[in-house]
């Protein structure tokens, strides 16, 4: 069981944006993006409006130029028809590692418009992990119940925190362009009132970062593949994001035909992201090199301090240029069952 999001400070309070200023986030996103080229990151974003709407069709011609996404226009009349035909899309460009991200059941003759997201991450480390040593291991759930998963072994110079205080262990580990920053409870019942304290102190995970030191460790982290649906319709209504989903007047008029008496309005927003960690990411060094490497250090992994991540923790994908560190992910690893 597990959960994954993108993190609240990326949703804007404000989705009534001038286009300039919409298309100006969206080139900046794009250029921090590419600093993400040796990572398998693929993500996209579709808009489908009801085809009945009087859509302005420069907007839909200019989408991809300014926004970075594709807008079609869907009879969402025949929900079931109209699902398939924007899973296919979606499956198509996401190169099939992401599939059925909305259901027959979210569109109907009324639905006005769908947002949908997917993406998929898997980081290459800068130092792999050794395949030879991964083998199944216990990991404590929750309620202390005990399972069987994968558990990768490296050795590595890294950036770790031990706090008595908050009861927490906190290792980062370097892909070769991101990084990965782990926290685990060592009371696994512990981990959601963490993630309370960090949705309440925004500066927390900040100035726990700032107190990690770096130290050779023996490190143990389950292989893992999360999936995660998030249907953020009902979440936007609870944080007040409300005008944009006003069937009578939403904002979202300069999509329309000037004079059109129509009204467009945000219906369903759906979101599948899927991670993936395992030993080497997308580049798998040469035999002969990680046979030397697991050899020579394989005599010093004993003398280490070990880091065990064999309970429920959080987790953080970061990257940083000259203006500073982004989350790019943010979830919680529960174990190994798949929701």
């Amino acid at each position: 069981m597990c959960e994954l999001k993108i993190p609240k400070k990326y949703i804007s309070n404000s989705l009534d944006m001038k286009i300039a200023l919409t298309a100006n986030c969206f080139i900046q996103f794009r250029r921090r993006m590419k600093l993400m080229k040796k990572a398998d990151f693929v993500t996209t974003t579709k808009i489908y409006l009801n085809e009945s709407l009087d859509i302005d069709p420069s907007f839909i011609a200019n989408s991809t130029e300014l926004f970075g996404l594709k807008v079609d226009k869907v009879g969402f009349k025949y929900s079931t028809a109209a699902s398939q035909f924007m899973n296919k899309q979606i499956e198509r460009e996401m190169l099939k590692r992401v599939t059925d991200v909305i259901d027959a059941n979210d569109v109907n003759v009324n639905t006005s418009m769908v947002i949908l997201n997917a993406a998929h991450y898997k980081g290459t480390w800068e130092k792999p992990f050794y395949p030879q040593l991964t083998k199944d291991k216990k990991f404590y759930n929750l309620k202390g119940e005990i399972s069987k998963t994968p558990m990768m072994v490296t050795m590595d110079d890294v950036p770790f925190l031990d706090d008595p205080n908050l009861d927490i262990k906190m290792i980062t580990l370097p892909f070769l362009q991101e990084s990965i920053t782990f926290v685990m409870p060592l009371n696994a019942s512990q981990l959601p009132f963490f993630i309370d304290r960090i949705h309440k102190d925004a500066e927390l995970m900040k100035q726990l970062k700032s107190r990690m030191t770096r130290k050779v460790l023996n490190i143990s982290i389950p292989k893992f593949k999360i999936k995660t649906y998030v249907d953020w319709t009902g979440f936007l209504r609870l944080i007040g994001i409300n005008q944009i989903m006003n069937t009578t007047y939403s904002g979202l008029h300069h999509m329309l035909k000037r004079g059109s008496t129509d009204n467009v309005y945000l219906s369903k927003i759906k979101q599948k992201i899927v991670i993936e960690l395992d030993e080497f990411g997308i580049r798998r060094p040469r035999r002969l090199e990680e046979i030397q490497d697991f050899k020579r250090n394989q005599n010093f992994m004993d003398r280490a301090d070990e880091v065990l991540l064999d309970r429920p923790f959080y987790f953080a994908i970061s990257f940083r240029d000259r203006t500073g560190e982004y989350d790019i992910f943010q979830g919680t690893y529960y174990g190994p069952q798949e929701i």
